[in-house]
């Protein structure tokens, strides 16, 4: 989330993590200021996404086995067309850009809450 980066933003202050997770959103906030293009990351449970422009990735592991679903969700919302086999290199490109979020932001650390 963009939380942590706008709130600092709005305070002035830098982030001490150099791989803190999402940009400051403050300029849209105050001045509707367009976001730059960017990769959007996302894990729950065994399923990992990435959306980029009008395409998102999802990756499903199940086991030792791993799918690649792959939608062009400005013209299948509701996400029902897999355009994974059509595109490869798309999936090549968006799996590796997933794979390299997890290294950044240590994906799989175990978080333990009450």
């Amino acid at each position: 989330m963009d939380f942590l980066p706008t709130f600092l933003d709005f305070i002035g202050k830098k982030p001490e993590d150099k791989n803190l997770d999402g940009i400051s959103i403050k300029e849209l906030l105050l001045n509707n200021k367009a976001l730059p293009q960017r990769y959007l990351f996302w894990s729950y449970s065994n399923r990992n996404a990435v959306r980029s422009a009008n395409w998102k990735m999802v990756s499903i592991k199940d086991g030792d086995k791993e799918s690649m679903e792959l939608y062009d969700i400005a013209n299948d919302v509701n996400e029902k067309n897999n355009l994974a086999v059509q595109n490869p290199e798309v999936v090549k490109n968006m799996k590796e850009k997933l794979l390299n979020w997890k290294v950044e932001v240590e994906y799989g650390v175990e978080i333990i809450s009450n």
